[in-house]
């Protein structure tokens, strides 16, 4: 079989969602199946200023070699420069989409004798899924869709989206009275569209499959019924090994928090938690290594609350496990909105693998995963005292802070064993 994979991430980007696909597509062309891949250049080069996109023509596709093997082909697709901000990179994803929209066109037109039998979009970003259903039709292919956490349902909590920001921009707080609603309302109906006529669909957590199972919009649709599957996001991490033994348990708790630093985790609450634990006489040393779009916000709120904390930066150089080692526990943390009950942070699999004891400031899934798996604890988002509960518990020797050999079992079998079997047979489905 002929898949075509369309994302707005992949390699050399090192994010979630590259690694994920990357990952996948090597399973793919282990099973014998024959991989292309549309994506834009990465992030580096879609800062080009105007002047040097237009003279460069980098609106054009072009096809490149995979280095690395994982897939046959990699079809560079044309983009539009655009700034760092909310609202900015939403036009930025629009401009890849139709950027990725004139690759399928040209690649894949009615003369070209390469054509896919089975294209595979994943969102988000959003449009990627209009993307893939014209290519698909374009082409008479199957399509599937990538389906990471719970959109379009996050997009009902744009209105609190800033929460966790020091101040929304004055573009933002206009287009937030009703174009933001519209759009919103757009994209969840086209969603929709796309999703009840695809042939498959792919999630990365069971309760998001088993919400979408029952959702009224795509019960026409028997196909998407009868082939949904979960592939968790335990791709292999670089460089990790095996955590360090703990030292002395001496001075204050250390925690760690490692990922990004946006709106969906509003890390404030971890602030609040560690002035009341001090309070108690437990001290707390904070460590928070990444970026995002509330980074300055929450070390802002960390010096206004006279809170430990340092902030880094990490550099593609730096050794996670470095970080990991340093750690007495390790964060997973979300805020309170409901749709992220029914999403796993992959940061859960990662820390589940290296055996950082893990605080799991979350709901839903990802609390029966760290406790049926003794991977760390777990305590309810927003809720500074019950975070600062535990931590004492961690540090007066109440809980253990040591995880368990199991999550580390676990997430390997998934990936080695349980992810192929899984792939194989929606693949199959997907042929039949």
């Amino acid at each position: 079989m002929r898949i075509l994979i369309i994302s707005q991430y992949w390699s050399p980007e090192s994010n979630v969602p590259q690694r994920r696909w990357e990952w996948i597509a090597s399973i793919l062309k282990s099973q014998g199946y024959e991989i292309r891949v549309i994506a834009p250049p990465p992030a580096s080069v879609r800062r080009a200023s105007i002047k040097h996109w237009w003279s460069a023509s980098l609106f054009r596709p072009r096809t490149e070699e995979e280095k690395n093997d994982a897939v046959d082909l990699v079809i560079r697709s044309g983009f539009i420069p655009c700034g760092g901000s909310l609202i900015q990179r939403a036009i930025g994803q629009a401009g890849i989409a139709l950027g990725s929209l004139y690759a399928v066109l040209v690649e894949f037109g009615f003369w070209k004798s390469w054509k896919p039998e089975l294209v595979i979009g994943t969102v988000p970003a959003l449009p990627t899924a209009v993307v893939a259903f014209v290519a698909a039709k374009i082409s008479r292919a199957k399509l599937a869709i990538d389906l990471r956490d719970a959109w379009p349902d996050l997009l009902a909590y744009s209105s609190e989206w800033n929460k966790g920001i020091k101040s929304a921009s004055l573009k933002h707080k206009i287009l937030s009275r009703g174009p933001i609603q519209f759009v919103s309302f757009v994209v969840a109906r086209t969603l929709y569209y796309v999703l009840g006529k695809a042939q498959g669909v792919i999630f990365t957590a069971e309760d998001l499959k088993l919400d979408f199972q029952n959702r009224p919009q795509l019960r026409k649709n028997s196909k998407f019924l009868n082939n949904m599957v979960t592939i968790r996001n335990v791709f292999p991490r670089e460089g990790l090994g095996q955590k360090k033994a703990p030292g002395s348990g001496e001075g204050p708790l250390k925690v760690l928090y490692a990922g990004t630093i946006g709106r969906a985790q509003r890390l404030q609450n971890v602030i609040d938690a560690a002035v009341i634990a001090a309070e108690r006489g437990v001290p707390i040393e904070l460590k928070f290594v990444g970026a995002g779009d509330a980074r300055l916000s929450v070390k802002d709120y960390a010096k206004q609350r006279k809170v430990p904390a340092t902030f880094i930066k990490r550099k593609s150089a730096d050794s996670i496990s470095d970080y990991y080692d340093w750690a007495d526990t390790a964060l997973v943390h979300l805020t309170d909105w409901k749709p992220l009950e029914r999403t796993v942070p992959s940061k859960l699999f990662e820390l589940m693998e290296y055996g950082v004891p893990i605080t799991g400031v979350v709901a839903g899934e990802s609390v029966r995963l760290i406790e049926s798996l003794e991977a760390g604890y777990a305590v309810p988002p927003e809720s500074p005292e019950a975070l600062a509960n535990l931590w004492c518990a961690l540090a007066q020797g109440e809980l253990s802070l040591k995880a368990s050999e199991r999550a580390k079992h676990w997430v390997e079998n998934e990936r080695n064993n349980v992810v192929p079997s899984l792939i194989a047979k929606f693949l199959k489905q997907m042929e039949s």
